[in-house]
């Protein structure tokens, strides 16, 4: 039994010894770490700014709206964004505005960022669907007088019918949204 006690102490004392030379003692170290769901830098990963976009939608039934939101961000809160910053936004739906179950058929649903900062209005009767269809642009202010900045656009998704009778609870009904993010 005093055997075994040694052996835990041994690598008790052997786990401090490890940890030990990793302490900082006369100064401050930090260490920023930052993960954006959702998050696109079209100018690349020093470009000084990126795009955040919806993440998915869960619709419930036909009468809610679920809120998409795109919002242009600099990646350096301190430096802010540069001045007339512009990126041209475009959604595509790989099954033009439909969610799709396979066997148990497809529901419309659209998603609509006409009026909320965007021109766009994705849906099953949208020329050019399931090609880009423009949802708008976010833009910085082009100088610091001027306060034309356009940094958030807000769309509202809404499905537009019910599943059938019979179908099963718990099928899923998917499409998929593709944002294409371009910088002017």
């Amino acid at each position: 039994m005093k055997k075994r006690l040694a052996t835990l102490a041994i690598l008790g004392a052997m786990t401090v010894s490890a940890v030990a030379p990793m302490s900082v003692f006369a100064a401050e170290s930090e260490t920023e770490v930052k993960y954006i769901t959702g998050a696109v830098t079209p100018g690349g990963g020093d470009a000084g700014y990126y795009v955040t976009i919806p993440s998915d939608i869960m619709f419930q039934n036909t009468t809610d709206k679920v809120e998409q939101k795109l919002e242009l961000k600099a990646t350096d809160e301190n430096k802010g964004l540069p001045f007339g910053l512009a990126v041209d936004v475009t959604v595509s739906s790989a099954q033009g505005a439909k969610v799709s179950s396979g066997s148990y058929g497809e529901l419309k649903y659209e998603v609509d960022y006409s009026t909320g900062g965007g021109t766009g209005k994705l849906n099953e009767t949208t020329p050019g669907n399931p090609d880009a269809v423009e949802v708008g642009t976010l833009k910085s202010k082009t100088d610091a007088a001027t306060e034309d900045a356009n940094l958030t656009i807000t769309g509202q998704a809404q499905l537009k019918e019910d599943a059938a009778k019979g179908t099963p609870k718990g099928t899923t009904f998917e499409d998929l949204l593709t944002y294409t993010i371009t910088e002017q």
